[in-house]
């Protein structure tokens, strides 16, 4: 799907406040109400946006960390995805290029436990 200005702007004002109304949005770019509902559903059925909660992980006492792996192999970086596909300390894996073949977004309920965790890793 190609975007046009109109697009952009929608997708800026919401990355600012997710929460911003169909009317402010509508002030953005000079269109009606009606006419940037219709661009913001196929922005959504195209999958170039999606609707979700950013969850802030310090109000719930929760503790974020970035590990980054090195793999020997492919085979051994399939492995590491198919053991944590289902972890649910898992936020996300991204392939990288580069020194490190893997980045994973993980967030623990302690220090202790995301310690633990990437101790179980460097085994």
């Amino acid at each position: 799907m190609l975007m046009d200005d109109v697009d952009k702007k929608i997708i800026a004002q919401l990355q600012a406040d997710g929460r911003t109304s169909l009317e402010d949005l509508s002030k953005t770019n000079s269109f009606t109400s009606m006419g940037t509902k219709k661009r913001l559903e196929k922005l959504i059925e195209n999958g170039v946006i999606k609707i979700s909660a950013l969850v802030n992980p310090s109000a719930l006492g929760l503790h974020p960390a970035f590990v980054m792996l090195e793999m020997e192999s492919a085979e051994a970086m399939q492995n590491v995805l198919d053991r944590f596909e289902e972890c649910p300390r898992i936020v996300q894996i991204f392939k990288t290029i580069g020194g490190f073949n893997l980045i994973a977004l993980i967030v623990a309920e302690t220090r202790e436990t995301l310690e633990s965790i990437s101790m179980e890793n460097a085994r």
